[in-house]
């Protein structure tokens, strides 16, 4: 590298455009996650991706928000030979250390020619990215090995609308790309020989170098458009170093560049190990096998623990502390799934910053949109009440484990009151119960709001609060006795193929018959505590599961089967349900069948990474239920669930001493033994009968502080329905209509 140059000033020199503007977006298939990585610093705010041997992408300020889509080598002979990293070698990726998010990768050339090792990771005190690379030859070569460095630009996600130039700094050769407010600069350690950008598809190196095995195009600036950036490198008799600096300008990400050179790779490096290196050593340790039922020569279970751990870790943001950040944006309800993973490992203070994060970006109503900006702003507008109800089982979980100051809890106490009125408030709501769109009720969200709303009245009790407290476990109580009712699907005595009852359907109404297949999300009633895992209503539902799981692969396979070729193989289960299906196994008793649900998941990935429906980024969701499964079985017990759903519902069996009428859900018919709860959104006067007004009475409602207001009204044995109006109290006029609700039947 030569560093003698004491240029002040950053230079640019536009010369020739490139042609084919706008270029044509980079293909770019979906292919296997090795790695995921950056700096535990908070100073550094690039993250970056591995798959098939190259760096498959680069995010700044976080992983959500790509900057470069692809950074590889081509290796030429000038004459005939073309050789490119990710299509054309053997790819081996492994770690500095386990645990350790810092990669050495080494790719041979498939036609035994050369050998590219490299390492990569990111500067722990600016925003740079680093690759250190060396090109090996293997064999005898009739003309000289070329090395040449290729970049596809795709800042904010998308690669359309970039500019590009060729640029100099401190008499560096300096690739530049811009877009928005995002600038991504590039030096090497070594001379770059030529230097060009052009448009994707149409004048980028790539097309150049595949066509002719040197570059013989060479162009200064390609603007607005799909742009691709293109370098030869002089190989040399040391390391080259690649530096991406990333900042809000030409100047800005050059300067972090070439300060990350001029430390030197080897800093960097013992700068990024020793964080990363505390940070694992004080999660809870794992056992190096899980179990004695493994077959032999089979993956360690748990073996990729470390490996999940910094998956959660490397996506939270810098700039927004506890969110983290996937594909899209931030997803809360991945968050609270990250929070028991971080639990179950022993790593509170990784889990209070998630719950930190989730109470400063609540919206005043109490709920929490579906996809978040890492600011906390909402990136949908759509809302999931499964959400709402984890971050109140979040702080339940924190505070009966001390986890809480009670200073703390008394801020966190108004936010969780906030949240459960908007539980109580509009629920269950089927527009808002399920995260497909579809406009049913979701068994899930039901056995998360009835699980959150004990835990917020245990809280209300401690607050001094019974009548908020009464309310809530009321309220709870009726979503727990409805949901049979609204979600379980009678086929018989013993009837189909498995001899089953029935089963817990993926649709369903209040006030209707469900319908549509069996939903493993009654693996959420288990969770929660709302059903035992050997209920046979469980049991049943999950051998229906199966069938349909089998029948799906059977069709799947015969699909994909043709002639000449070999058999399709049965499409695995999704990554997140085999978790969940092997915290099931658990909780039923069956070790050996979590353990084997185990081994399958860390079968599809080899990595230890469990990559999300992009390709691109880690799921989160699977890395945290793979984590609470190690840890479960490590500890030889299924996860705790609430002890106050399983007291009151499992133990108890309570019920609602009521039926619920809305105005927007009207109760269809009230059973004999039940009182008629009414609940409004203000105060009001409730003019009732029994007798079709032979009698009237009058009954206040009550408000409840949650932004209900509630009366019950209580029939004579043998009413055969219950009429009643009333007088709104705020704006003192009649409703000026009656309401029905048949008794018995």
């Amino acid at each position: 590298m030569s560093l003698g140059s004491n240029m002040p000033l950053l230079m640019t020199d536009p010369k020739e455009l490139a042609p084919g503007a706008p270029g044509s977006p980079p293909y770019r298939a979906k292919s296997p996650l090795s790695g995921v990585g950056t700096a535990l610093s908070p100073t550094s705010k690039v993250t970056f991706c591995l798959s098939e041997g190259i760096v498959s992408e680069v995010g700044f300020p976080d992983a959500g928000s790509p900057c470069l889509s692809s950074l590889e080598w081509i290796v030429t002979d000038g004459a005939a030979f073309f050789s490119q990293e990710q299509r054309h070698t053997l790819h081996e990726t492994a770690f500095f250390e386990e645990g350790i998010p810092g990669y050495r990768l080494v790719n041979t050339c498939l036609e035994g020619k050369y050998r590219i090792t490299k390492e990569v990771l990111t500067d722990p005190v600016r925003d740079t990215f680093l690759q250190k690379t060396r090109l090996v030859p293997l064999a005898p070569l009739d003309n000289p090995l070329r090395l040449f460095l290729t970049l596809n630009p795709c800042i904010g996600g998308d690669s359309a609308l970039h500019d590009a130039r060729v640029s100099r700094y401190k008499g560096q050769p300096l690739l530049v790309a811009q877009k928005g407010a995002v600038t991504l600069a590039v030096l090497c350690s070594h001379p770059l020989k030529h230097t060009s950008v052009g448009y994707a598809g149409i004048s980028d190196g790539w097309l150049d170098l595949a066509a002719h095995q040197r570059m013989t195009r060479f162009y200064e600036r390609a603007e607005g458009g799909h742009v691709s950036l293109t370098a030869e490198v002089e190989p040399g008799e040391t390391d080259i170093i690649v530096a991406i600096g990333l900042g809000q300008n030409e100047r800005e990400a050059a300067a972090k560049a070439w300060a990350s050179l001029l430390d030197g790779f080897d800093t960097a490096k013992e700068r990024f190990v020793g964080p990363w290196r505390t940070w694992q050593q004080g999660l809870s340790p794992m056992p190096p096998m899980l179990g004695s039922a493994l077959p032999a020569g089979a993956l360690s279970a748990g073996a990729h623990v470390k490996t999940g751990a910094l998956a959660l870790r490397a996506l939270e943001s810098k700039a927004h502390p506890g969110a983290l950040v996937s594909s899209g944006g931030v997803r809360p309800r991945d968050l609270a799934a990250a929070f028991d993973a971080f639990q179950a490992l022993g790593a509170r203070e990784d889990a209070q910053r998630i719950l930190a994060y989730l109470m400063a970006v609540q919206e005043e109503r109490g709920f929490w949109a579906m996809l978040l900006h890492p600011d906390g702003s909402a990136a949908s507008g759509r809302v999931a009440r499964d959400q709402v109800a984890q971050v109140i089982l979040m702080v339940d979980a924190c505070r009966r484990t001390f986890q809480l100051s009670p200073a703390r809890m008394q801020r966190y106490w108004p936010l969780v009151w906030t949240a459960a009125a908007y539980l109580v408030g509009g629920g269950p709501e089927p527009e808002a119960d399920r995260w497909d769109g579809a406009e049913s009720l979701s068994l899930h969200t039901l056995c998360a709001t009835v699980a959150a709303l004990l835990a917020a009245a245990d809280m209300a009790d401690e607050r001094g609060q019974p009548g908020v407290a009464t309310y809530c476990r009321k309220t709870a109580d009726y979503l727990h006795e409805h949901i049979d009712p609204w979600t379980y699907i009678r086929v018989g005595p013993g009837s189909g193929p498995d001899r089953i009852s029935g089963y817990y359907a993926a649709a369903g109404q209040p006030g209707q018959k469900a319908s549509g297949p069996a939903s493993a999300d009654v693996l959420s009633l288990v969770r929660y505590g709302l059903r035992a895992a050997d209920d046979p209503r469980v049991i049943d539902t999950l051998k229906v599961v199966d069938a349909n799981a089998r029948r799906d692969a059977d069709a799947l396979r015969d699909a994909d089967a043709r002639p000449g070729t070999a058999e399709a193989q049965p499409a695995a289960a999704p990554l997140l349900l085999t978790a969940e299906r092997a915290l099931y196994e658990l909780s039923a008793g069956n070790k050996n069948g979590a353990l084997a649900l185990l081994q399958t998941l860390e079968a599809q990935a080899p990595s230890g990474f469990f990559p999300d429906k992009t390709g691109h980024l880690p799921d989160l969701r699977t890395h945290a239920e793979y984590i609470r499964l190690c840890c479960a079985l490590k500890a030889e017990h299924a996860p705790e669930v609430p002890r106050f759903t399983t007291e009151r519902y499992i133990r108890k069996q309570t019920t609602a001493p009521f039926d619920l009428w809305r105005i927007e859900r009207p109760c269809p018919r009230l059973a004999p033994d039940k009182k008629l709860r009414i609940e409004l959104p203000s105060g009001a006067l409730i003019h009732w009968t029994d007798d079709d007004w032979a009698t009237k009475q009058h009954t206040l409602t009550r408000d409840t502080r949650l932004g209900v207001h509630v009366a019950e009204l209580s029939p004579h044995p043998g009413a055969r329905q219950v009429i009643f109006t009333f007088f709104w109290l705020t704006t003192e006029r009649w409703e000026n209509r009656n309401y029905t609700v048949p008794v018995g039947g």
